[in-house]
């Protein structure tokens, strides 16, 4: 230190460096978000930026509707309903496996069972348990309800996903997300049902980017 220099108390110092501290440890909201996301996510998340074999293009790819699908960067969103503005939802939080999805108004602050993580991939991820958005009975049938299963080992099309202009279409049969009998109700529940011809806003989402 050369002569003249200010210097700064030791109780002083020890004081500007805990606030610089604390101001380091504050994280911005998408900071958080992505923190969370890979906590809650786990090995789960690990498996998004590994390869994986490729599927069979589904059906309402194969009629067509690839010509107009939407490239979807992987981040986390609230997937939000034309219908009644209601998200995607997880009931009461429900962490088990075959835990039936639902629309609910979004709550305020955030919470987990809201939150999605979308892949480039076709997974749409759940920020609550990791668990992957999959339907009752493999979604082989029109009206099958949508639930939240863990991802399966090797992939299998009922768990991809695709999105096409307001629509988000199921890998296996190239259904769609539906909130069932157009029901206006908190709670409703979502099912997979064949895309109505006429435009239906019970069939139409948005991805809401969660920062």
């Amino acid at each position: 230190m050369t002569h003249g220099e200010d210097t700064m108390p030791d109780s002083q110092s020890a004081g500007k460096n805990g606030e610089e501290q604390r101001s380091n440890t504050r994280l911005s909201r998408s900071d958080f978000f992505k923190i969370a996301t890979a906590s809650a996510l786990g090995a789960a998340g690990a498996l998004m930026s590994t390869s994986q074999p490729t599927l069979a293009a589904p059906l309402a790819q194969q009629a067509g509707a690839a010509s107009r699908e939407k490239k979807i960067q992987s981040s986390l969103y609230y997937i939000k309903s034309a219908l009644t503005g209601f998200v995607l939802d997880i009931p009461n939080s429900n962490t088990a496996a075959g835990t039936l999805v639902s629309v609910y108004p979004k709550n305020s602050p955030y919470s987990y069972n809201q939150l999605w993580f979308v892949s480039e991939d076709g997974y749409i991820q759940s920020l609550l348990n990791g668990f992957v958005l999959d339907s009752l009975g493999g979604g082989k049938n029109g009206g099958d309800v949508v639930t939240l299963y863990p991802r399966h080992i090797p992939p299998t099309p009922d768990q991809h996903w695709f999105f096409s202009d307001t629509y988000i279409y199921n890998g296996l049969n190239g259904m769609v997300l539906d909130v069932t009998g157009s029901n206006t109700a908190p709670g409703a529940s979502v099912i997979i049902f064949p895309k109505n011809s006429f435009a239906s806003v019970n069939q139409q989402w948005k991805l809401v980017p969660a920062f």
